[in-house]
């Protein structure tokens, strides 16, 4: 084997072990989350649950809606979790239409905070893990 194969399979190996993503254990953001979202509409209360999924994470949203005010459906995609942090985006169909929306949050310890972007601004997230 000359040297520069050696070196050619060195650096593939080395990029994917960097681009292998992270096991739930090595990730502080994973589990489920009780999570309070700030509106101009009030507040609104969610649990967020990142947990591993094939050779990532999926995130599940479950909004506690307020009284009156029906359940919204929507769909997840382009998760992405970096140890404490994760980011994904979420289509919600409202009342009024479809809502693109593109989530950050980040864990410290048994904290979370965050926001939800969409063509109207930033919606402020905090919440704490989710007991046992």
């Amino acid at each position: 084997m000359t040297i520069f194969a050696r070196i050619a399979g060195a650096v593939a190996l080395g990029s994917a072990l960097i681009s292998a993503p992270a096991f739930a254990q090595d990730a502080p953001i994973a589990g489920a989350w009780e999570t309070t979202m700030e509106t101009p509409m009030g507040n609104f209360a969610a649990t967020l649950t990142v947990s591993p999924a094939g050779e990532g994470y999926a995130v599940e949203m479950a909004e506690q809606m307020p009284e009156g005010m029906p359940a919204m459906e929507s769909t997840i995609s382009n998760v992405v979790v970096d140890g404490s942090t994760v980011t994904f985006d979420r289509a919600l169909t409202t009342p009024q239409g479809q809502m693109a929306l593109k989530y950050s949050f980040t864990a410290t310890g048994d904290a979370i905070t965050g926001a939800a972007n969409s063509d109207f601004g930033a919606m402020a997230i905090t919440g704490t893990r989710k007991a046992d």
